[in-house]
């Protein structure tokens, strides 16, 4: 159900009384003291979040505000979460980092939130996150960036996502070094702090002193032609590609069409589904990634319990949503893992119980998640494994065992 009001003049305002049911909830309790926290009253607790519901990455907003939706939405059904309903407040950022600073700065001070949550976007959260921690705001981000990492650093935030950027090239090398010993590789990247991420987490796999064939390109370049020339003519039979969209899609075309064809391992910047259509024929079967999402669409999740039971709610509360979305499941599992830690607060919830449950997590099953969230000591993210997938000419389909990272 929704509510809309204009606030603070010109800002759009989503109220959203939504709820959920714990799927396989791993019990945990928190011991806490008794305060009145920002956000908590005896019938509710009311959260917030920016998202792109506009802009170049709507798509993603909207699916994340339609999971969320109907997982609030059925827990409040429910009686809400120890007698206690979710509010959450949504303000469209449209993916311009200004606007979520302002926005988020509206939830804290006026709206008066007791956690945001999974607010999308590396720059965005960067921009936040100081803020969050000075206010003493628990704020779970969607961001897979490790620049949240550190519980020094930032120690209001847990990642609820996961791998790492480099944890998850880590992961791709760990295949690369176990089929292709002694291989030469290739890398190309972003020249930017993501992909620098995304090369010095791959290299870091391999022994000290290992060589690599190493080029970048600039986001305002139209052509990665004079790049993949210099790889192919390094002599590389594996390449790890670390562009993202329209330059992974040009990369790969250009090298099918000079004749190099390596194993390629990319980042899921480059293998979304309008990329890989723009590589066509060149992908081939040559193409692999890492996932951490299970997709509803592919076959051998469409009887998985988890799945069944997120769709039923879906169906239920947002029956007109896309119920083979994975980012709308994913929504979905983030609200999960919230109630589910919210009921672990036993009286009045505190800001400072929730980040300790959320730091607490074991052996946590999020249900669209492949592997099992983890909090370890000295690191905010939860996730920490992926599987591989290969292209087949149609999906990516999974192969292996779930990676680790160190």
């Amino acid at each position: 159900m929704f509510s809309k009001s204009l606030v603070a003049g010109p800002i759009a305002r989503t109220t959203m009384i939504l709820s959920a049911l714990a799927l396989a909830a791993g019990a945990l309790t928190v011991t806490q003291a008794f305060a009145a926290d920002p956000g908590v009253s005896d019938t509710q607790v009311v959260i917030g979040t920016t998202q792109p519901l506009t802009g170049p990455v709507a798509s993603y907003g909207l699916a994340y505000q339609t999971g969320m939706g109907a997982w609030f939405d059925h827990i409040n059904a429910q009686g809400g979460v120890n007698g206690r309903k979710i509010k959450m407040i949504i303000y469209d950022d449209a993916y311009q980092v200004p606007k979520s600073v302002q926005y988020t700065r509206v939830l804290v001070e006026s709206d008066q939130v007791f956690a945001t949550v999974f607010q999308l976007g590396t720059e965005a959260n960067t921009a936040i996150n100081p803020y969050l921690s000075e206010h003493g705001v628990p704020n779970f981000p969607a961001t897979n960036s490790g620049n949240f990492n550190d519980p020094k650093k930032s120690p209001w935030t847990m990642v609820p996502t996961g791998p790492t950027n480099a944890d998850a090239a880590q992961i791709m090398a760990k295949d690369v070094i176990a089929r292709y010993k002694d291989a030469k590789v290739g890398i190309l990247y972003q020249h930017d702090e993501l992909g620098k991420e995304y090369a010095e987490g791959f290299k870091s796999a391999f022994p000290a002193g290992t060589k690599f064939a190493e080029e970048t390109y600039e986001t305002s370049d139209t052509s990665v032609d004079p790049q993949v020339i210099k790889l192919k003519n390094s002599g590389a039979t594996v390449w790890f590609l670390a562009a993202a969209t329209k330059f992974a899609a040009l990369a790969v075309v250009k090298a099918d069409a000079i004749g190099w064809k390596p194993q390629i391992y990319a980042v899921q910047q480059a293998t979304d589904a309008e990329t890989v259509k723009a590589m066509g024929s060149a992908a081939s079967d040559r193409l692999v990634t890492y996932q951490t999402i299970k997709d509803p669409k592919l076959d051998q999740y469409k009887n998985d319990p988890a799945i069944s039971a997120y769709r039923d709610v879906l169906t239920k509360f947002r029956p007109n949503a896309d119920a083979t979305n994975p980012r709308i499941y994913e929504g979905m599992a983030e609200a999960k893992l919230f109630t589910d830690m919210l009921g672990t607060l036993k009286g009045e919830p505190t800001r400072q119980g929730l980040i300790d449950a959320y730091r607490h997590i074991k052996d946590y099953d999020m249900g669209i998640y492949i592997p099992k969230f983890e909090a370890r000591p000295g690191n905010n993210m939860l996730g920490h494994a992926a599987v591989l997938a290969r292209w087949n000419g149609s999906t990516f389909q999974a192969y292996g065992d779930v990676i680790t990272t160190n």
